[in-house]
């Protein structure tokens, strides 16, 4: 008992230490604690490392130590989990090939939504949209937000299917699945690309009456989708709103004056950036030589 037990400590602080390596991006060290736990635990491993390790075994591109990991999790009966399996899935995608990755995916005996949307995301992210819906469409396990985010994404990566991402956007509505923050900060970055104003006025009215309006990123991403579609004044009032305007704000609001061709503008704004002490930084500077080229301003240029 007392040697079961020392070993589950041993266990608990190694764990916690795995994740705090992999949080912090120090995936190097996470793999050599991993080492360490299979070395002096292996009769007590626990399912919930295997995650940890292939994350950075996926990050560092290991396809090598990915498939000793796998072998391991086929050893101690844990590729049934879930979250075991979704890890082996992106390693296999990333690092691998795509087709690894699905036939891995169809060997998985206990699939639930988090590896099917990690099968999704690699077609989706490979711009296969066409095998993305396809297995979309063989779901037996109820689709979530995140599955929708993702083909959602993907459509609007694809570059020329942006009404396809709305059109999966009402799907998703009409299956009663909330929409959240990724969600509309990808819709918005549709919108910029076809300047669709009624989609944006849409999608802004979404995010006020569900609580996600307070947004810092939301709020920017609005500034500058009402301001490339010439909603200048729209741009401006949801500047307003925002007690904290980050440089993203700042430029969003800059460039959407520029490009419209009121430099006056444009420059007034720079300068109410500067005596806020936010740092500009390169889209800012582009914001404003636009408007200075737009309205001939070379001595504020050279500024």
């Amino acid at each position: 008992m007392g040697s079961y037990s020392s070993n589950y400590l041993r266990l608990l602080s190694y764990t916690k230490l795995l994740t705090s390596l992999v949080n912090n991006g120090r995936h190097h060290q996470a793999l050599s604690i991993f080492q360490q736990i299979h070395s002096s635990l292996s009769h007590s491993l626990d399912p919930f490392i295997f995650p940890l390790a292939l994350k950075s075994s996926s990050f560092l591109c290991y396809p090598q130590l990915g498939a000793s990991i796998h072998a391991l999790a086929i050893k101690f009966s844990f590729i049934a989990n879930p979250f075991v399996a979704c890890g082996l899935v992106d390693l296999y995608g990333k690092c691998v090939s795509i087709r690894a990755a699905r036939q891995l995916f169809d060997e998985i005996p206990v699939r639930n939504v988090v590896v099917w949307n990690s099968m999704i995301s690699l077609y989706a992210h490979s711009k296969d949209m066409q095998s993305a819906l396809k297995l979309f469409d063989e779901m037996n396990f109820p689709p979530n937000a995140s599955t929708f985010n993702t083909i959602i994404t993907g459509f609007i990566e694809s570059g020329d299917k942006v009404l396809d991402a709305f059109t999966f956007y009402r799907k998703m509505q009409q299956m009663n699945i909330e929409p959240n923050l990724i969600t509309v900060l990808g819709l918005l970055r549709a919108c910029v690309g076809v300047a669709a104003l009624h989609l944006i006025k849409e999608i802004h009215g979404f995010s006020m009456r569900n609580d996600i309006y307070q947004n810092l990123h939301l709020r920017s991403a609005l500034v500058e989708a009402y301001g490339r579609c010439g909603c200048l004044d729209k741009a401006h009032s949801v500047f307003e709103s925002m007690q904290e305007k980050d440089v993203v704000a700042w430029s969003s609001l800059i460039s959407a004056y520029a490009l419209h061709g009121q430099a006056k503008m444009a420059l007034e704004t720079f300068r109410q950036m500067e005596a806020a002490n936010v740092r500009a930084d390169e889209i800012t500077f582009l914001g404003v030589l636009k408007a200075c080229s737009h309205a001939g301003l070379a001595d504020e240029a050279r500024m």
